[in-house]
Protein backbone atom coordinates (compact mmCIF):
# COMPACT_ATOMS: atom_id res chain seq x y z
CA UNK A 1 0.00 0.00 0.00
CA UNK A 2 2.79 2.26 0.97
CA UNK A 3 6.33 2.62 -0.73
CA UNK A 4 8.83 2.68 1.08
CA UNK A 5 9.76 6.50 1.02
CA UNK A 6 6.08 6.85 2.50
CA UNK A 7 6.96 4.16 5.32
CA UNK A 8 9.77 6.22 6.14
CA UNK A 9 8.20 9.23 6.55
CA UNK A 10 5.32 8.22 8.65
CA UNK A 11 7.84 6.48 11.13
CA UNK A 12 8.90 9.91 11.38
CA UNK A 13 6.32 11.73 12.18
CA UNK A 14 5.29 9.13 14.19
CA UNK A 15 8.58 9.51 16.33
CA UNK A 16 7.77 13.67 16.19
CA UNK A 17 4.56 13.20 18.11
CA UNK A 18 6.30 10.25 20.62
CA UNK A 19 8.61 13.24 21.31
CA UNK A 20 6.17 15.85 21.88
CA UNK A 21 4.21 13.82 24.10
CA UNK A 22 7.58 13.21 26.20
CA UNK A 23 8.36 16.76 26.46
CA UNK A 24 4.33 17.83 27.62
CA UNK A 25 4.66 15.30 30.38
CA UNK A 26 7.88 16.45 31.58
CA UNK A 27 6.57 20.35 31.69
CA UNK A 28 3.79 18.76 33.42
CA UNK A 29 6.41 17.21 36.20
CA UNK A 30 8.01 19.62 36.60
CA UNK A 31 5.33 22.55 36.95
CA UNK A 32 3.37 22.02 40.47
CA UNK A 33 1.86 25.66 40.29
CA UNK A 34 -1.86 25.71 40.14
CA UNK A 35 -3.07 27.17 36.51
CA UNK A 36 -4.70 30.75 36.64
CA UNK A 37 -7.44 31.50 34.41
CA UNK A 38 -6.47 34.91 32.46
CA UNK A 39 -8.97 36.71 30.79
CA UNK A 40 -8.65 38.98 28.08
CA UNK A 41 -7.32 42.21 29.14
CA UNK A 42 -5.02 40.95 32.20
CA UNK A 43 -2.08 41.58 32.99
CA UNK A 44 0.62 39.04 32.88
CA UNK A 45 3.11 38.41 35.71
CA UNK A 46 6.46 38.54 34.66
CA UNK A 47 8.54 35.47 34.93
CA UNK A 48 9.78 34.34 38.45
CA UNK A 49 13.13 35.37 38.02
CA UNK A 50 15.73 35.66 40.91
CA UNK A 51 17.38 39.37 40.38
CA UNK A 52 18.32 39.83 44.07
CA UNK A 53 21.44 40.65 44.42
CA UNK A 54 23.97 39.02 46.95
CA UNK A 55 23.87 42.19 49.28
CA UNK A 56 20.11 42.14 49.28
CA UNK A 57 19.60 38.34 50.46
CA UNK A 58 22.62 39.04 53.25
CA UNK A 59 20.69 42.10 54.28
CA UNK A 60 17.02 40.24 54.03
CA UNK A 61 18.37 37.22 55.74
CA UNK A 62 20.18 39.16 58.64
CA UNK A 63 16.81 41.04 58.93
CA UNK A 64 14.73 38.20 59.11
CA UNK A 65 17.29 36.94 61.88
CA UNK A 66 15.89 38.72 64.95
CA UNK A 67 12.28 37.41 64.09
CA UNK A 68 13.47 34.14 64.07
CA UNK A 69 14.98 33.74 67.45
CA UNK A 70 11.95 35.75 68.66
CA UNK A 71 10.29 32.78 67.71
CA UNK A 72 12.26 30.16 69.08
CA UNK A 73 13.51 31.32 72.13
CA UNK A 74 10.20 30.52 73.83
CA UNK A 75 10.17 26.60 72.52
CA UNK A 76 13.82 26.44 73.50
CA UNK A 77 13.51 26.90 77.19
CA UNK A 78 11.70 24.12 78.41
CA UNK A 79 14.48 22.36 76.82
CA UNK A 80 17.30 24.35 78.30
CA UNK A 81 15.77 23.97 81.29
CA UNK A 82 15.90 19.98 81.06
CA UNK A 83 19.09 19.96 79.63
CA UNK A 84 20.32 21.68 82.81
CA UNK A 85 18.69 19.32 84.98
CA UNK A 86 20.33 16.53 83.49
CA UNK A 87 23.35 17.98 83.80
CA UNK A 88 23.05 18.47 87.66
CA UNK A 89 22.21 15.35 87.96
CA UNK A 90 25.09 13.78 85.78
CA UNK A 91 27.64 16.07 88.18
CA UNK A 92 26.30 14.76 91.42
CA UNK A 93 26.77 11.23 89.47
CA UNK A 94 30.31 12.11 89.21
CA UNK A 95 30.86 13.45 92.33
CA UNK A 96 29.50 10.63 94.19
CA UNK A 97 31.83 7.97 92.46
CA UNK A 98 34.66 8.86 93.28
CA UNK A 99 33.83 9.11 96.54
CA UNK A 100 32.96 4.97 96.24
CA UNK A 101 36.39 4.52 94.72
CA UNK A 102 38.66 6.04 97.39
CA UNK A 103 36.49 4.31 99.91
CA UNK A 104 37.64 1.23 97.87
CA UNK A 105 40.90 2.20 97.81
CA UNK A 106 42.30 2.25 101.07
CA UNK A 107 42.20 -1.72 102.28
CA UNK A 108 39.99 -2.61 99.33
CA UNK A 109 42.84 -5.53 98.71
CA UNK A 110 41.79 -7.39 102.19
CA UNK A 111 38.55 -8.50 100.95
CA UNK A 112 37.97 -12.18 99.92
CA UNK A 113 34.52 -11.65 98.50
CA UNK A 114 32.54 -9.82 100.47
CA UNK A 115 34.39 -10.90 103.80
CA UNK A 116 36.65 -8.44 105.41
CA UNK A 117 39.63 -10.57 106.47
CA UNK A 118 41.84 -9.47 109.05
CA UNK A 119 45.49 -10.32 108.79
CA UNK A 120 47.13 -12.98 111.58
CA UNK A 121 49.67 -13.34 113.99
CA UNK A 122 51.07 -16.57 113.26
CA UNK A 123 51.21 -16.84 109.56
CA UNK A 124 51.30 -15.02 106.75
CA UNK A 125 47.29 -14.22 104.78
CA UNK A 126 46.98 -15.20 101.42
CA UNK A 127 45.90 -11.49 100.53
CA UNK A 128 48.07 -9.27 98.90
CA UNK A 129 47.56 -5.78 100.10
CA UNK A 130 49.72 -2.32 100.49
CA UNK A 131 50.23 -2.00 104.74
CA UNK A 132 51.85 -0.69 107.41
CA UNK A 133 51.82 -2.56 110.33
CA UNK A 134 53.22 -2.11 114.46
CA UNK A 135 52.86 -4.78 116.95
CA UNK A 136 53.81 -4.04 120.88
CA UNK A 137 53.66 -7.07 123.42
CA UNK A 138 54.50 -8.01 126.25
CA UNK A 139 55.53 -12.04 127.21
CA UNK A 140 55.34 -14.25 129.93
CA UNK A 141 57.47 -17.21 130.57
CA UNK A 142 58.14 -20.09 132.88
CA UNK A 143 59.66 -23.55 133.39
CA UNK A 144 60.81 -26.02 136.17
CA UNK A 145 64.52 -26.15 136.77
CA UNK A 146 66.57 -27.74 139.10
CA UNK A 147 67.98 -25.35 141.59
CA UNK A 148 71.90 -26.43 141.10
CA UNK A 149 73.05 -24.80 144.13
CA UNK A 150 70.53 -26.21 146.69
CA UNK A 151 72.24 -29.37 145.20
CA UNK A 152 75.66 -28.25 146.04
CA UNK A 153 74.93 -27.02 149.46
CA UNK A 154 72.44 -29.64 150.84
CA UNK A 155 73.35 -32.73 148.47
CA UNK A 156 69.69 -33.12 147.32
CA UNK A 157 67.81 -32.05 144.55
CA UNK A 158 65.55 -29.07 144.26
CA UNK A 159 63.35 -27.68 142.22
CA UNK A 160 62.35 -24.22 141.43
CA UNK A 161 59.76 -21.87 138.99
CA UNK A 162 62.07 -20.00 136.53
CA UNK A 163 59.71 -16.66 135.83
CA UNK A 164 60.99 -14.69 133.12
CA UNK A 165 59.00 -11.77 131.36
CA UNK A 166 60.08 -9.61 128.22
CA UNK A 167 58.95 -7.00 125.62
CA UNK A 168 59.23 -6.87 121.97
CA UNK A 169 58.09 -4.61 118.94
CA UNK A 170 57.39 -5.93 115.34
CA UNK A 171 57.05 -4.13 112.56
CA UNK A 172 56.02 -4.61 108.78
CA UNK A 173 55.85 -3.40 105.49
CA UNK A 174 53.33 -5.47 102.72
CA UNK A 175 53.50 -4.30 99.13
CA UNK A 176 51.64 -5.12 96.16
CA UNK A 177 52.97 -4.48 93.58
CA UNK A 178 50.34 -6.22 91.44
CA UNK A 179 47.01 -7.68 91.92
CA UNK A 180 48.66 -11.01 92.04
CA UNK A 181 52.23 -10.50 93.32
CA UNK A 182 53.81 -8.63 96.72
CA UNK A 183 55.86 -9.00 99.24
CA UNK A 184 55.29 -8.66 103.12
CA UNK A 185 58.75 -7.98 105.05
CA UNK A 186 58.68 -7.73 108.63
CA UNK A 187 61.19 -6.74 111.77
CA UNK A 188 61.24 -7.91 115.64
CA UNK A 189 63.34 -6.80 118.51
CA UNK A 190 62.64 -8.48 121.66
CA UNK A 191 64.42 -8.57 125.34
CA UNK A 192 63.62 -10.60 128.61
CA UNK A 193 64.93 -10.99 132.10
CA UNK A 194 64.39 -13.14 135.02
CA UNK A 195 61.85 -11.52 137.54
CA UNK A 196 63.34 -13.31 140.97
CA UNK A 197 66.38 -14.04 142.13
CA UNK A 198 67.22 -17.67 141.01
CA UNK A 199 65.91 -16.74 137.39
CA UNK A 200 67.90 -13.81 137.45
CA UNK A 201 70.87 -15.78 138.28
CA UNK A 202 69.89 -19.15 136.38
CA UNK A 203 68.37 -17.52 133.25
CA UNK A 204 70.15 -13.86 133.27
CA UNK A 205 68.81 -12.10 130.65
CA UNK A 206 68.09 -12.50 126.68
CA UNK A 207 67.99 -10.03 123.49
CA UNK A 208 67.07 -11.06 119.95
CA UNK A 209 66.10 -9.44 116.81
CA UNK A 210 64.38 -11.39 113.90
CA UNK A 211 63.92 -10.72 110.35
CA UNK A 212 60.97 -12.67 108.09
CA UNK A 213 59.61 -11.93 104.32
CA UNK A 214 57.67 -13.74 101.97
CA UNK A 215 57.07 -13.67 98.42
CA UNK A 216 53.46 -14.20 97.33
CA UNK A 217 52.15 -15.03 94.12
CA UNK A 218 47.83 -15.28 93.79
CA UNK A 219 47.40 -18.00 91.60
CA UNK A 220 43.29 -17.90 92.07
CA UNK A 221 40.75 -15.59 92.87
CA UNK A 222 36.96 -15.43 93.01
CA UNK A 223 35.31 -12.40 94.03
CA UNK A 224 31.96 -13.83 94.02
CA UNK A 225 30.11 -14.79 96.94
CA UNK A 226 31.48 -17.22 98.42
CA UNK A 227 35.20 -15.75 97.87
CA UNK A 228 38.30 -17.43 97.62
CA UNK A 229 41.86 -16.67 97.31
CA UNK A 230 44.51 -19.06 96.45
CA UNK A 231 48.27 -18.14 96.73
CA UNK A 232 51.36 -18.90 96.48
CA UNK A 233 54.44 -18.15 98.23
CA UNK A 234 58.61 -18.51 99.38
CA UNK A 235 59.32 -17.62 102.92
CA UNK A 236 62.45 -16.42 104.08
CA UNK A 237 63.65 -15.85 108.36
CA UNK A 238 66.46 -14.95 109.96
CA UNK A 239 66.57 -15.21 113.27
CA UNK A 240 70.06 -14.47 115.88
CA UNK A 241 69.89 -14.27 119.70
CA UNK A 242 72.23 -13.44 122.37
CA UNK A 243 72.04 -14.75 126.41
CA UNK A 244 73.71 -13.38 129.50
CA UNK A 245 73.98 -15.71 132.32
CA UNK A 246 75.55 -15.50 135.67
CA UNK A 247 75.27 -18.73 136.06
CA UNK A 248 77.05 -20.06 132.52
CA UNK A 249 79.73 -16.78 133.53
CA UNK A 250 80.26 -19.16 137.28
CA UNK A 251 80.53 -22.73 135.59
CA UNK A 252 83.04 -21.05 133.22
CA UNK A 253 85.42 -19.88 136.05
CA UNK A 254 84.38 -23.18 137.69
CA UNK A 255 86.01 -24.90 134.96
CA UNK A 256 89.16 -22.63 134.84
CA UNK A 257 89.40 -23.42 138.77
CA UNK A 258 89.29 -27.37 138.16
CA UNK A 259 92.20 -27.18 135.69
CA UNK A 260 94.43 -26.33 138.21
CA UNK A 261 93.01 -27.52 140.93
CA UNK A 262 93.59 -30.91 139.57
CA UNK A 263 97.22 -29.85 138.87
CA UNK A 264 98.15 -28.64 142.36
CA UNK A 265 98.91 -25.64 142.54
CA UNK A 266 99.26 -24.08 145.12
CA UNK A 267 96.75 -21.32 146.29
CA UNK A 268 98.51 -18.11 145.61
CA UNK A 269 99.31 -19.16 141.66
CA UNK A 270 95.83 -20.05 141.55
CA UNK A 271 94.96 -16.77 142.27
CA UNK A 272 97.46 -14.69 140.52
CA UNK A 273 96.53 -17.17 137.42
CA UNK A 274 93.13 -16.28 137.78
CA UNK A 275 93.24 -12.61 137.39
CA UNK A 276 95.76 -12.97 134.81
CA UNK A 277 94.30 -15.90 132.41
CA UNK A 278 91.21 -16.18 133.25
CA UNK A 279 88.73 -14.72 130.43
CA UNK A 280 85.24 -14.07 131.90
CA UNK A 281 84.37 -12.18 128.73
CA UNK A 282 84.34 -15.78 126.97
CA UNK A 283 81.57 -17.25 129.37
CA UNK A 284 79.83 -13.75 128.86
CA UNK A 285 77.42 -14.53 125.85
CA UNK A 286 75.12 -17.69 124.47
CA UNK A 287 74.87 -17.01 120.69
CA UNK A 288 72.17 -18.70 119.12
CA UNK A 289 71.36 -18.53 115.49
CA UNK A 290 68.28 -19.54 113.09
CA UNK A 291 67.57 -19.59 109.54
CA UNK A 292 64.44 -21.28 107.83
CA UNK A 293 63.22 -20.90 103.47
CA UNK A 294 60.32 -23.18 102.78
CA UNK A 295 57.57 -22.56 99.99
CA UNK A 296 54.10 -21.73 101.18
CA UNK A 297 50.57 -22.55 100.34
CA UNK A 298 47.59 -20.13 101.46
CA UNK A 299 43.95 -20.12 101.05
CA UNK A 300 41.46 -17.96 102.07
CA UNK A 301 37.65 -18.31 102.10
CA UNK A 302 35.28 -15.65 102.25
CA UNK A 303 31.59 -17.35 103.27
CA UNK A 304 29.98 -14.51 103.67
CA UNK A 305 30.45 -10.39 105.18
CA UNK A 306 30.54 -12.27 108.90
CA UNK A 307 32.52 -15.18 108.44
CA UNK A 308 36.04 -16.04 106.84
CA UNK A 309 38.83 -18.56 106.79
CA UNK A 310 42.87 -18.36 106.82
CA UNK A 311 44.81 -21.30 106.18
CA UNK A 312 48.71 -21.45 105.84
CA UNK A 313 51.13 -24.56 105.31
CA UNK A 314 54.80 -24.48 104.32
CA UNK A 315 57.58 -27.47 104.33
CA UNK A 316 61.13 -26.28 104.11
CA UNK A 317 64.68 -26.23 105.62
CA UNK A 318 65.00 -24.99 109.21
CA UNK A 319 68.83 -24.59 110.60
CA UNK A 320 69.44 -24.09 114.01
CA UNK A 321 73.33 -23.19 115.47
CA UNK A 322 74.79 -22.51 119.35
CA UNK A 323 77.79 -21.17 120.58
CA UNK A 324 79.44 -20.78 123.37
CA UNK A 325 82.73 -21.29 125.23
CA UNK A 326 81.09 -24.04 127.78
CA UNK A 327 80.60 -26.51 124.53
CA UNK A 328 81.64 -26.88 121.01
CA UNK A 329 79.57 -24.99 118.28
CA UNK A 330 76.11 -27.26 117.78
CA UNK A 331 74.69 -27.33 114.19
CA UNK A 332 71.49 -28.96 113.44
CA UNK A 333 69.46 -28.56 110.48
CA UNK A 334 65.64 -30.81 109.89
CA UNK A 335 63.25 -30.50 107.55
CA UNK A 336 60.50 -29.47 108.84
CA UNK A 337 56.50 -28.34 108.39
CA UNK A 338 54.52 -25.21 110.15
CA UNK A 339 50.84 -24.85 109.59
CA UNK A 340 48.00 -22.76 110.93
CA UNK A 341 44.07 -21.80 110.66
CA UNK A 342 42.61 -18.71 111.35
CA UNK A 343 38.78 -18.41 111.69
CA UNK A 344 37.20 -14.66 112.19
CA UNK A 345 33.81 -13.74 112.90
CA UNK A 346 32.90 -10.01 111.74
CA UNK A 347 29.99 -8.39 113.16
CA UNK A 348 30.47 -5.42 111.35
CA UNK A 349 27.04 -5.19 109.35
CA UNK A 350 26.14 -4.80 113.13
CA UNK A 351 28.56 -3.81 115.74
CA UNK A 352 31.88 -2.54 114.53
CA UNK A 353 33.74 -5.50 116.11
CA UNK A 354 35.46 -8.33 114.75
CA UNK A 355 36.49 -11.93 116.71
CA UNK A 356 38.95 -14.00 115.72
CA UNK A 357 40.61 -17.66 116.73
CA UNK A 358 43.88 -18.56 115.49
CA UNK A 359 45.82 -22.19 115.88
CA UNK A 360 49.16 -23.19 114.46
CA UNK A 361 51.57 -25.86 115.08
CA UNK A 362 54.94 -26.65 113.57
CA UNK A 363 57.15 -29.73 113.83
CA UNK A 364 60.64 -31.82 112.32
CA UNK A 365 60.68 -34.96 110.26
CA UNK A 366 64.47 -35.48 110.85
CA UNK A 367 66.84 -36.00 113.71
CA UNK A 368 67.85 -33.03 115.80
CA UNK A 369 64.28 -31.91 115.51
CA UNK A 370 63.58 -31.58 119.17
CA UNK A 371 66.46 -28.56 119.27
CA UNK A 372 65.60 -26.91 115.65
CA UNK A 373 61.98 -26.99 115.58
CA UNK A 374 60.31 -28.76 118.84
CA UNK A 375 56.44 -29.90 118.57
CA UNK A 376 54.32 -26.70 120.08
CA UNK A 377 51.24 -25.92 119.46
CA UNK A 378 49.99 -21.97 119.21
CA UNK A 379 46.54 -20.90 120.32
CA UNK A 380 45.03 -16.96 120.39
CA UNK A 381 42.54 -14.70 119.92
CA UNK A 382 42.37 -11.33 118.58
CA UNK A 383 39.08 -8.34 119.03
CA UNK A 384 39.38 -6.36 116.52
CA UNK A 385 37.44 -2.93 115.04
CA UNK A 386 35.75 -3.33 111.50
CA UNK A 387 34.70 -0.36 111.16
CA UNK A 388 36.95 0.98 108.85
CA UNK A 389 38.25 -1.29 105.46
CA UNK A 390 41.64 0.60 105.65
CA UNK A 391 42.30 -0.12 109.53
CA UNK A 392 42.91 -3.23 111.46
CA UNK A 393 43.46 -2.20 115.35
CA UNK A 394 42.95 -4.22 118.31
CA UNK A 395 44.48 -6.29 120.88
CA UNK A 396 45.61 -10.14 121.05
CA UNK A 397 46.79 -12.91 123.01
CA UNK A 398 48.26 -16.12 122.53
CA UNK A 399 49.74 -19.54 124.25
CA UNK A 400 52.39 -22.14 123.45
CA UNK A 401 50.85 -25.72 124.49
CA UNK A 402 54.09 -28.28 124.39
CA UNK A 403 52.88 -32.07 124.04
CA UNK A 404 55.81 -33.45 125.68
CA UNK A 405 56.28 -31.29 128.79
CA UNK A 406 58.28 -32.68 132.16
CA UNK A 407 59.40 -29.33 132.69
CA UNK A 408 55.93 -27.54 132.71
CA UNK A 409 57.11 -24.76 130.50
CA UNK A 410 54.59 -21.72 130.26
CA UNK A 411 54.76 -19.26 127.31
CA UNK A 412 51.71 -15.95 127.27
CA UNK A 413 51.78 -13.15 125.33
CA UNK A 414 49.41 -10.09 125.25
CA UNK A 415 49.85 -7.76 121.62
CA UNK A 416 48.24 -4.52 120.88
CA UNK A 417 47.81 -4.47 117.10
CA UNK A 418 47.55 -1.80 114.33
CA UNK A 419 48.15 -2.16 110.87
CA UNK A 420 47.22 0.33 108.12
CA UNK A 421 45.92 -0.24 104.91
CA UNK A 422 46.75 2.26 102.15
Amino acid sequence: MFNSKQKKNLQIFFMLVVFCFSLSAAAQETDTTEPVDYKWGDVMPAEDTDTTSPAEETRSVTQSEPEFLTESEPESEPEAETETDEEVETEAEAKAEPEEESDKTGGQERYIGVSKSFLPMFFPSPVIASHLSLVEGVVYMSQKMEDILYKAFYNESHNYKAEVMGYGTKLGVGIGFLDWFGIDLMGEGFAAAGINDRSSFYFGAIGSYDFEGILKFMVFERKEDPGIKITLGLRGEYNRSREISPLHIMKGMLDELKIYVENRMAFEEIRDTIMLDIDISRYLLIKIENFVVAPAFMFGLGASEYFSALIYIDIGYYWSAMDSALMDRKVENTIGSRMGIDLTLDLGPVFPLALQAEYSTSFGWMEGEEDVLPDKHNIGAGLYYSGSSDIQIGIAGFTMIYPDNPDNRQYYEADICFRYFF
